[in-house]
């Protein structure tokens, strides 16, 4: 069974030679919820320190996709198991209503980084912290309280 956050794995990857003898390969293809009819695209690099364990409990206003430049990367999202991301490796999370509980590096000797692109809403920030409510690890209800923290 298939989750939203299978990968194409490398015989599933569709190469596509161009005009003129560029090659082009599809590495990731996602159909996403967008909260904006005119979406704000943004895409940014982050950086891990050897054994970081990355940003706090946090949401982003639309889909993000990532490809991890270096290193390993832990990853995980509400509902869904962790994974590990290899450098070269794509994934993607849905933002919105489904929080990104994990992004570290488990790597004790090297950095780790990925390149993420945001879909989001004009005049809302990329990254939204979230308080855990004491009740989290019982349910996965309605979202916790959003934090004053943000990334515009």
């Amino acid at each position: 069974m298939t989750t939203p956050f299978d990968l194409l794995t490398e015989q599933e990857r569709k190469e596509i030679r161009l005009p003129g003898g560029s090659l082009m390969t599809i590495m990731l293809e996602q159909v996403a919820k967008v909260a904006a009819d005119q979406p704000l695209v943004t895409m940014l690099t982050i950086e891990l320190e050897p054994g970081s364990a990355g940003s706090p409990r946090h949401l982003h206003p639309g889909p993000v996709f990532g490809y991890v430049l270096e290193g390993d990367l832990l990853f995980q999202c509400e509902g869904t198991r962790q994974m590990v991301y290899r450098e070269g490796d794509v994934f993607w999370e849905p933002g919105i209503d489904r929080p990104h509980l994990l992004a570290a590096n488990p790597n004790p000797d090297r950095r780790t980084r990925f390149l993420a692109v945001c879909v989001g809403v004009q005049g809302q920030p990329v990254t939204q912290f979230i308080e855990a409510s004491p009740d989290a690890a019982k349910n996965s209800g309605p979202l916790d309280r959003i934090i004053g923290g943000s990334l515009s």
